[in-house]
Protein backbone atom coordinates (compact mmCIF):
# COMPACT_ATOMS: atom_id res chain seq x y z
CA UNK A 1 0.00 0.00 0.00
CA UNK A 2 1.58 3.32 -1.00
CA UNK A 3 2.06 5.95 1.66
CA UNK A 4 1.84 9.63 0.93
CA UNK A 5 4.22 11.81 2.87
CA UNK A 6 3.09 15.37 3.41
CA UNK A 7 5.67 17.94 4.47
CA UNK A 8 4.23 20.98 6.18
CA UNK A 9 5.43 24.29 7.52
CA UNK A 10 6.71 24.26 11.10
CA UNK A 11 3.93 24.38 13.67
CA UNK A 12 4.76 26.38 16.80
CA UNK A 13 2.61 23.88 18.76
CA UNK A 14 4.99 20.95 18.16
CA UNK A 15 6.87 21.47 21.44
CA UNK A 16 3.56 21.61 23.34
CA UNK A 17 2.34 18.47 21.59
CA UNK A 18 5.53 16.71 22.68
CA UNK A 19 5.15 17.93 26.26
CA UNK A 20 1.57 16.63 26.35
CA UNK A 21 2.71 13.16 25.27
CA UNK A 22 5.65 13.26 27.66
CA UNK A 23 3.32 13.98 30.57
CA UNK A 24 1.20 10.95 29.60
CA UNK A 25 4.21 8.64 29.23
CA UNK A 26 6.24 9.47 32.35
CA UNK A 27 3.67 8.17 34.87
CA UNK A 28 3.44 4.88 32.98
CA UNK A 29 7.19 4.20 32.94
CA UNK A 30 7.84 5.55 36.45
CA UNK A 31 11.24 4.43 37.85
CA UNK A 32 12.07 2.49 34.68
CA UNK A 33 12.45 5.75 32.74
CA UNK A 34 16.00 6.97 32.13
CA UNK A 35 15.25 9.82 29.73
CA UNK A 36 12.75 11.03 27.16
CA UNK A 37 13.53 13.18 24.12
CA UNK A 38 11.66 15.02 21.38
CA UNK A 39 13.55 14.01 18.24
CA UNK A 40 13.15 14.30 14.50
CA UNK A 41 12.22 17.20 12.29
CA UNK A 42 9.39 18.52 14.48
CA UNK A 43 11.96 19.09 17.24
CA UNK A 44 13.79 21.64 15.08
CA UNK A 45 12.18 25.09 15.12
CA UNK A 46 11.11 26.47 11.74
CA UNK A 47 12.01 23.32 9.80
CA UNK A 48 9.40 21.99 7.37
CA UNK A 49 8.50 18.43 8.32
CA UNK A 50 6.03 15.60 8.40
CA UNK A 51 3.62 16.56 11.19
CA UNK A 52 4.60 13.60 13.38
CA UNK A 53 5.97 14.05 16.89
CA UNK A 54 8.85 11.57 17.24
CA UNK A 55 9.77 10.63 20.78
CA UNK A 56 12.75 8.56 21.87
CA UNK A 57 12.71 7.03 25.32
CA UNK A 58 15.46 5.20 27.14
CA UNK A 59 14.57 2.78 29.93
CA UNK A 60 16.37 0.54 32.39
CA UNK A 61 14.53 -2.67 31.52
CA UNK A 62 12.90 -3.17 28.14
CA UNK A 63 11.05 -6.34 29.24
CA UNK A 64 9.25 -4.30 31.89
CA UNK A 65 7.98 -1.96 29.16
CA UNK A 66 6.22 -4.87 27.44
CA UNK A 67 4.23 -5.43 30.63
CA UNK A 68 2.84 -1.89 30.21
CA UNK A 69 1.38 -2.50 26.73
CA UNK A 70 -2.21 -2.05 27.92
CA UNK A 71 -1.41 1.24 29.65
CA UNK A 72 0.11 2.62 26.46
CA UNK A 73 -2.91 1.44 24.49
CA UNK A 74 -5.14 3.19 27.03
CA UNK A 75 -3.52 6.54 26.12
CA UNK A 76 -3.93 5.90 22.40
CA UNK A 77 -0.74 4.14 21.33
CA UNK A 78 -0.51 1.11 19.10
CA UNK A 79 2.14 -1.16 20.67
CA UNK A 80 4.14 -2.78 17.85
CA UNK A 81 6.92 -4.39 19.91
CA UNK A 82 10.25 -4.56 17.97
CA UNK A 83 8.67 -3.72 14.60
CA UNK A 84 11.60 -5.14 12.65
CA UNK A 85 14.48 -3.87 14.79
CA UNK A 86 15.72 -6.18 17.54
CA UNK A 87 16.09 -4.53 20.92
CA UNK A 88 13.66 -1.66 20.51
CA UNK A 89 9.98 -1.03 21.08
CA UNK A 90 7.96 0.89 18.53
CA UNK A 91 4.73 2.62 19.43
CA UNK A 92 2.65 4.88 17.25
CA UNK A 93 -0.33 7.06 17.86
CA UNK A 94 -2.88 8.48 15.50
Amino acid sequence: MPQHIVVKEYNKNYPFMYEKEKELIIPILKDNLVNIYHIGSTAIPNLKSKPIIDIMISVINLDDVDKLKKQFEDIGYEYLFEFGIKGRRYLRKG
